[in-house]
């Protein structure tokens, strides 16, 4: 069908800041119109402000406290708008969330070149929020009532100067989101979590740098989920984790900058679907090389 979707974003933003408090306001507005074979198909248009405050606790500003507000909505993507299920018409995602959280950071010590601790904790109401779900191999999307939402997450990066020559990255992050259908109490998934979202996930990495030879290692892991809106132990999908280890080397030849990469992606060969019906590959190996004139 070939659809084309032209959109104008307009935003005007307004900052306050002195030695503590910071203050940024800004009001998006959003116009979008899709195209059909010549025939305008959609059209959205939308006001979303927002604000958000900063805070440092002490004139070291290593700790800052921070709270925002947003009003924003969520277009379907082209995929979610024309390759959907016949005769359903979707609607943007209307979502208001508040957030509260902390961010520390600083150097500790010769060894410790780097910490930072950023914890958020936040609420959210999302109206028409749109859901993907796939049966018999065939995806469909579609728009749920109102979903809440309540998370937090917690990340942190830190940087160890091992030695001269040896550096060592460290980074990780946990989340917990808790989103429930909240539409109609009479419905059976009235307050189960919605498909494909699963409470726990998190993520982490190292990385290695030093003059010879990089070596990186990462994993992304999610808990349990549900391909279907009721929370019945026949819909729930097993928790899975996708582990990566990576060696990297840069060199320069005269005028040449090469980077050669070596990976090895599910390094433990685990067998799982982010999609139900839809298996992720197994152990795989990719070498890659660049160069840069």
């Amino acid at each position: 069908r070939n659809p084309i979707r032209r959109t104008s974003i307009t935003n005007l933003a307004a900052k306050y800041e002195n030695n503590r408090l910071t203050v940024i306001a800004n009001a998006y507005a959003t116009l979008s119109q899709d195209k059909v074979k010549e025939t305008e198909k959609s059209k959205y248009k939308r006001l979303s402000p927002s604000l958000s405050l900063s805070y440092a606790l002490f004139d070291s500003k290593k700790l800052r406290v921070r709270a925002s507000y947003r009003d924003v909505f969520r277009m379907p993507t082209i995929s979610e708008e024309y390759y959907k299920q016949v005769g359903v018409e979707l609607k943007p995602e209307k979502i208001k969330q508040y957030n509260i959280g902390a961010v520390w950071s600083s150097t500790i010590s010769n060894r410790i070149e780097y910490l930072r601790v950023v914890v958020d904790a936040y609420r959210a109401n999302v109206r028409d929020k749109i859901i993907i779900k796939t049966s018999t191999g065939l995806s469909q999307t579609s728009n749920r009532g109102e979903v809440s939402m309540t998370g937090i997450d917690v990340n942190t990066n830190m940087t160890f100067r091992l030695n001269e020559n040896l550096k060592l990255d460290v980074a990780g992050g946990y989340s917990y989101l808790k989103a429930i259908d909240v539409t109609s109490e009479s419905d059976k998934n009235y307050k189960d979590q919605i498909i494909y979202t699963p409470l726990h996930s998190g993520s982490g990495s190292v990385v290695l740098d030093n003059p010879w030879l990089n070596f990186g290692y990462s994993f992304v892991a999610s808990g349990e989920r549900y391909f279907l809106p009721q929370n019945t132990k026949s819909n729930r999908m097993d928790a899975y984790s996708d582990h990566t280890v990576s060696v990297n080397k840069q060199f320069k030849i005269k005028n040449i900058q090469l980077s050669a990469q070596a990976d090895v992606r599910n390094l433990f060969g685990e067998n799982y679907s982010i999609i139900n019906g839809y298996p992720m590959p197994g152990r795989s190996f990719t070498v890659s090389l660049n160069l840069k004139f």
